[in-house]
């Protein structure tokens, strides 16, 4: 059977196929109940996806004292943004500006209530809902099995591994872009299945393929990639439209950001980035493509390439080889510009992608032969797919049993700085990790790392003498500074280490397991040990303040 007399076949077995099955007779409603059964992988998945996020949740708030914390101190930096947006004003600080997010629409999304901590949360939970939802109905587009009960089950088992192989549960307890970032991808990938059968362009297409880069920049690997393909089933209006208003709205972006004298791009892109930093050299981008084969995230990319790469060549209805090309090309995109890591965030998006595509080759492939899944040499094949793609995602996994540990880092870290900054020392303050530190902090917060501030940066990237950091910090009266040691190979010499605070519990997600106050003068040592004294008494239990070094007169 050819691919074009499939796709009409399927089309009118997920109509009747089922209830012209003999198992349908055996009931006195026979119209109900394969309506009951297909709905059934869907309750199922809605009850696992839900028992986790709850288990998670109570988890969390267990060891965190009832306080919510989100998994990555990063998620504070979009907070303390948002909350000066409410302001009219762009920046962590309100008294300067700076573009220290990599997303153009989260802040502005989480604005709307910026001192509710919970904000994040619920609208990650909302759009990993319609996530679920989305995967069910490609499952559905592109597994044809008659069997009712064989379906249900194959069904179901293929949407809990896909909860597992997204990794949707953890972007949930990131309180970062992430979610939105999935649902926007995942909408794209669907849209494009429904363009292949049913030669049918949906608005909502389009308008995830605009909206998607503004999430996250890394999104343009798979809006270059549907647009590419629109122009191959020649939708030229519609994929000229998308491309403009990408470039309209970046563009705006960027021009808003230059006008503010913060550059092109947010300066959070140009600290991460460096094929980005270096304005796409070719020395860059080399680099950045060797380091895919570094990574295993980079590597089951490579892998799911060359598995369409040959699935490509041996395809030979038109639009299901051009939709394997737009994926390889994502990825290729991905391979060149992309990230990897960073708590199982800055890939997923691409991974998600490719992984909808595959699952939908794969059912057009195996749909070729009636009742596959009786026939042993199909069965094994498949199931040896589904074990490769738990087993490459065995990270996302364990990262469940880790994520309240995870957040009961930031707790006992960043939280805990956040506390000691507003509630005890109450004056300007250095640090290299922003977001808690920052958020509802109505004092100065000076970063030196660069994500808000574009001259801390350029210091760095340029490997200035360490006395920068003595010029930018008094110019900003700064007398105390809270870092990490490692990530500085060199701190100016008048700086007094006065104390070192250690995490109670194994390190999960931040970059050191303890961080280290300086006081940056004389002057300033004493106030700050009397006040770190005071402040000690209140950590939470297994949190140890190091005086040990240190003398308080």
């Amino acid at each position: 059977m050819s691919t074009d007399a499939l796709l009409d076949e399927v089309r009118a077995r997920r109509t009747f196929a089922i209830i012209s099955h003999p198992d349908a007779g055996k009931t006195t409603n026979t119209e109900n109940m394969p309506l009951l059964r297909c709905q059934t992988p869907l309750l199922i998945g809605a009850v696992f996806l839900f028992s986790i996020i709850i288990i998670e949740f109570v988890a969390i708030l267990i060891l965190n004292n009832g306080i919510l914390v989100y998994t990555l101190d990063d998620a504070y930096i979009h907070m303390a943004l948002a909350e000066n947006i409410h302001n009219w004003h762009y920046g962590v600080n309100a008294t300067e500006f700076s573009a220290a997010s990599s997303s153009i629409l989260w802040p502005l999304i989480i604005a709307l209530f910026p001192s509710f901590e919970y904000f994040p949360l619920l609208i990650n939970i909302f759009f990993s809902t319609i996530i679920f939802y989305i995967f069910y109905q490609i499952v559905d587009r592109s597994f044809i099995i008659n069997h009712p009960r064989i379906r249900v089950v194959i069904t179901t088992l293929v949407l809990l591994l896909f909860i597992g192989a997204t990794n949707i549960v953890g972007l949930i307890f990131l309180g970062m872009e992430h979610s939105l970032q999935i649902l926007l991808v995942t909408i794209i990938a669907y849209g494009l299945m429904q363009l292949v059968e049913e030669n049918k362009l949906q608005w909502w297409l389009i308008f995830s393929i605009i909206v998607a880069p503004l999430v996250r920049y890394d999104c343009l690997a798979v809006s270059c990639a549907a647009i590419a393909y629109l122009c191959m089933q020649r939708f030229f209006k519609p994929a000229i439209i998308a491309m403009f208003f990408i470039v309209l709205t970046l563009g705006s972006f960027s021009l808003f950001l230059w006008h503010l004298d913060l550059g092109l791009l947010p300066t959070s892109i140009l600290a991460k980035s460096a094929v980005i930093n270096t304005a796409g050299q070719f020395q860059s981008i080399l680099a950045n493509v060797k380091e895919s084969f570094t990574h295993w995230e980079g590597l089951r990319l490579i892998g799911i390439a060359i598995a369409l790469i040959i699935y490509f060549f041996n395809q030979k209805n038109r639009h299901q080889y051009q939709l394997a090309g737009i994926t390889i090309l994502a990825i290729l995109l991905h391979l060149i510009v992309g990230q990897y890591g960073w708590y199982n965030r800055y890939d997923v998006y691409i991974w998600t992608f490719s992984l909808l595509m595959g699952t939908y080759f794969i059912g057009r492939y195996i749909s070729l032969f009636p009742e596959w899944y009786y026939q042993p040499k199909h069965l094994i094949k498949s199931s040896f797919v589904a074990f490769l793609v738990f087993f490459s995602s065995a990270h996302y996994f364990s990262g469940l049993l880790k994520l309240p540990i995870a957040a009961n880092n930031i707790y006992e870290q960043q939280y805990q700085m956040h506390r000691f900054v507003v509630d005890y020392y109450q004056k300007p303050v250095a640090v290299n990790d922003l977001g808690w530190t920052a958020y509802k902090n109505s004092g100065y917060v000076l970063d030196l790392w660069g994500l808000a501030s574009l001259t801390a940066l350029k210091h760095r990237k340029n490997h200035d003498d360490k006395e920068w950091m003595n010029i930018l910090t008094q110019s900003k009266n700064v007398q105390m500074a809270i870092l990490y040691d490692e990530w500085f190979s060199i701190l100016p010499k008048n700086w007094i280490k006065v104390a070192v605070m250690h995490l109670s519990k194994t390190r999960v997600t931040p970059a050191s397991d303890k961080v280290v106050f300086y006081a940056l003068n004389n002057n300033a040592r004493q106030e700050v040990l009397i006040k770190l004294h005071d402040f000690q008494k209140t950590l939470p239990t297994g949190v140890v303040m190091d005086f040990t070094q240190v003398v308080v007169d």
